[in-house]
Parts: C-alpha cells; structure tokens; sequence
C-alpha cells in the first residue's frame, strides 16, 4: 500500500532550462518518507531547488552551458584576433620597403614623361644618323663614362643604405592601427610634394642643358675632324684656344690667312622628312631656319675675331686680318648675295666644307704662319 501511494503521489520536481543547443534537461526528484513511514505531502514546487547550479538565481556567467559558451567565443575571437594581428604585423614588415620602392616607382615615372617630352619635341640633332669618326682616346672615354656612372651608383647605394635600413626598422615600431592622418602628417606630405617638385624640375633643367652641351661636344669634334684635314694642304689648326675668359673654337692659318672659327649646333625639325636636307638661309646678317632667326652666332664670332687680332696685334707688334667664320654641322647653309659677300663665312664642315680655307693666293708667307702659330701655342697652359 505505502509503495502504492508512493507511486501515485510521487512528486515530480523537475527543471527545464534551454541551451545554446536547445536541449531541454529534466531533473527528477524523489519524495520524501517521514519517520512515520507515510510520504511527506509536499505541494509541487516546480521551482528548482537552490542547490541546482542552473537556477534563476544564479549568476548567469557561473551557468556552465552559458560559460562554456562564452569561453569558446572568446577562445575564437582570441584567435581571430591572433590571426589578425599575426596578418598586421606581416604587412606592417613591408611598409619602410613600399615607401622606398614607392618612392624609386614615382621617380621612374616622372623621369619617363620627362624624357617622352623630350622626344616629343619637333627638333632633333642635326648629326642625328651621321657616321662620325673615332678621335684618340675614344674608347677609353667610353671605358670612363661607363665607370664613372657604375661609380657614382656603388657611392648612392652607400649614402642611402643606412637611412633605407633605419626606415624599415622604424616602421616596425610604429603602432599602425593608432595612425590617424591629420596636420602633421599633411605637413610632411606637403613637404615630400614640394622637394619632390624642386628635384623633377631641377632634372629637366639639367637634362636639358646635358642634352645641349652633348650636342655642341659632337658638333665640335666634327668640326675639328675635317679641319685637320687641312694640314696635309699647308695649315695650321688649332682647338678650343684660350683668349682670356674664353675660348675660341677653332683657329685655322693658312695660306690665305687667319680664321677664327666658332661651332653651333641648333637642332632641326624632327618631322622632316628622310633624305631631305635640313636648310638654313644666311643674309650676311641672320640665320634664318624654318622656324626661327637668329643673329647671335654672327655677332659672337665678329666679336671673337676681332679678340683674335687684337691679341696678335699685341704679341706680334703688327697687324693680322682675322676672318671670322661659323660652322654648323649637319645642316645645308643656302645664301643670299649678301651672304655670299659677308664678313662671316657660314659654312657646314661635312663633306668639302673645310676645303674653302685652302682657295686662293698665299697671302702670309710660310715663316710668319709659323710665328702667328708659336704666338698662339702659348696661350694654352704647359703641362707641369
């Protein structure tokens, strides 16, 4: 009987709580027998008792369910985090080389549109194509440049090795993540634009003027080459003579008298086409080209001539007429009447340009080029 009232009577407390996995837990409790021996009516208390880990009650973070949960979010999100300050730091490693490569990129770029620009230009030189002969030392100058340019960058690699080395170390010890950009860095922005700038401009300003001194250095090489030629014919030729602060091209003494020789080189038309002979026209007083006059070279070589007198004038107690003459490599040189009756003999020294100084009568005897020529041999400075 007592069994049987306990069947029918059992209390059931029990708990139901849901988790994460949506499992229901049912916690089953047995009811009680007093001294008597009869069952201790209880009203069904559907509460969970207080020792049960899972009730209300409780701190919600000491529930295990809810505590294993949250330890493995945090596990993963620790982990997440890892992964990522693990991918921060490997692309931090690179900023100090992408600022420097960046900085060679950018340099590369503007040294390539400024030489697009170049030969973008309508003008080209005169000697473009021209087969030019070898002087002496020709290929050991080449040796020189050659090592002279490998030399200059072994000397760049070692100015910027240590300032390249000291940029990547201390990228690595900047928090990137607390970077902002703000007036500061603008600052330094705006500093790296401006040297940049000034650096861009000084390159085309002195590529240019390299471009321009290459051009007159083979123009005057031509010029000397086939004037040398003249001294199988009787002359005396000499180059880029000393006459106080400057220097005169070229001196020819011939036969028929002394010429003082300046070289130009101008560039012509780029869009010219093959074959055809680039011109310019010569008044007695102006080169007029295709696209521009000037009267420059003319005054100067006036100007050098009369120097020249003067100087022999001096050294020699006697007058001696100087001729001046103008050479311009690679061009045609048409002339009007009064050009062809000019004090200034434009000429091109290609082909038998050079051959117009040996024309006509002896007008200095042999004995006196030879004085005129030591006169102007000691302008130039002994080699001690």
């Amino acid at each position: 009987m007592l069994l049987r009232e306990a069947r029918l009577v059992t209390e059931c407390r029990f708990h139901a709580y849901m988790q994460m996995d949506n499992h229901v837990h049912l916690r089953i409790t047995p009811p009680e027998i007093g001294a008597s021996g009869r069952l201790a009516r209880e009203p069904v208390n559907l509460t969970p008792f207080s020792s049960d880990p899972f009730a209300p009650g409780k701190n919600p973070s000491q529930r295990p369910s809810e505590t294993s949960h949250k330890s493995h979010s945090r596990g993963y999100s620790s982990q997440a985090d890892g992964t990522c300050k693990g991918i921060g730091m490997k692309w931090q490693m690179f900023i100090g080389h992408a600022v420097f490569i960046g900085s060679i990129l950018i340099t590369v770029v503007a040294m390539l549109v400024s030489k697009v620009m170049r030969e973008l230009r309508k003008r080209r030189s005169p000697l473009h194509g021209k087969q030019i002969g070898h002087l002496p030392g020709q290929q050991l100058l080449r040796r020189i440049d050659k090592a002279s340019e490998e030399a200059s960058f072994g000397y760049d690699v070692m100015v910027i090795s240590l300032p390249m080395m000291f940029l990547i170390w201390s990228t690595l010890q900047i928090n990137w993540a607390e970077v902002r950009f703000g007036i500061n860095e603008a600052l330094f922005l705006s500093g790296w634009a401006l040297l940049f700038g000034y650096g861009f401009l000084q390159y085309q300003r002195h590529s240019k003027r390299k471009e321009q001194a290459l051009d007159g250095l083979l123009a005057e090489r031509v010029t000397g080459m086939q004037l040398n030629r003249l001294v199988a014919r009787g002359c005396i030729v000499m180059h880029d003579l000393p006459c106080g602060d400057y220097n005169i091209d070229h001196v020819v003494v011939a036969p028929r008298g002394v010429f003082a020789i300046e070289t130009k080189s101008y560039r012509k038309p780029k869009n010219l086409p093959a074959g055809t002979a680039a011109k310019v026209l010569f008044d007695g007083e102006t080169l007029k080209f295709s696209d521009f006059s000037t009267t420059k070279p003319i005054e100067q070589s006036r100007r050098q001539a009369k120097s020249l007198s003067s100087l022999l004038r001096e050294s020699l107690g006697e007058a001696i007429r100087v001729t001046p003459a103008l050479a311009l490599p690679g061009w045609w040189v048409d002339k009007t009447e009064a050009g062809k009756s000019s004090d200034v003999f434009v000429f091109t020294p290609m082909g038998r340009g050079c051959e117009w100084f040996t024309y006509g009568d002896e007008l200095i005897p042999s004995s006196k080029r030879k004085l005129i020529a030591e006169t102007l041999a000691i302008r130039y400075p002994p080699v001690s």
